[in-house]
């Protein structure tokens, strides 16, 4: 017996974001004020600027793909995060930024280790911190969603070992 024929919808294609929508996203106005590479004038290092920019931008899209994806194209990472990184400035929000940026390049399938070769002295810091926030008890001091995030930074991180 065969089966009825229905109407299957094709599925929504994902479509991407203009160069004109790119170029009104908070993100963009900020790297080019921060950390793009073609900028001239750069304003110099605020954490504050990663603190907004995980807040607004990472927290309050409950970790949306699009704008993480966005923060990675701007190079946020390399020309930002881990340029300025150090013990000093280490806090949760630049903790779990520099964390989705490296998930961010898994994701995509590109190099995401390269950075950390620059200032590479304070990456036992760094990776100390991450380590310690994966075993805090206190729920409300991680959400779900940043332990996840924390836990498939580890994963990258342990499967990048070399044997």
């Amino acid at each position: 017996m065969a089966a009825p024929a229905t109407s299957a919808t094709p599925p929504k294609k994902i479509v991407a974001p203009t160069v004109s929508q790119i170029n009104a996203e908070f993100v963009t106005q900020l790297a080019n004020k921060y950390w793009a590479p073609h900028a001239k004038k750069k304003l110099s290092f605020d954490s504050k600027v990663i603190e907004d920019v995980y807040a607004k931008e990472i927290v309050k899209s409950k970790f949306a793909i699009r704008k993480i994806m966005l923060l990675e194209f701007s190079q946020y990472l390399e020309n930002y995060l881990w340029m300025n990184y150090s013990p000093e400035v280490s806090s949760k929000a630049y903790l779990m930024s520099i964390c989705c940026m490296v998930n961010e390049k898994f994701r995509e399938n590109v190099p995401a280790w390269e950075t950390f070769k620059k200032k590479s002295e304070h990456f036992p810091f760094f990776f100390k911190c991450i380590l310690e926030a994966s075993l805090v008890e206190d729920d409300d001091e991680f959400s779900l969603h940043e332990q996840t995030v924390l836990l498939l930074f580890l994963d990258h991180c342990f499967n990048s070992l070399v044997c």
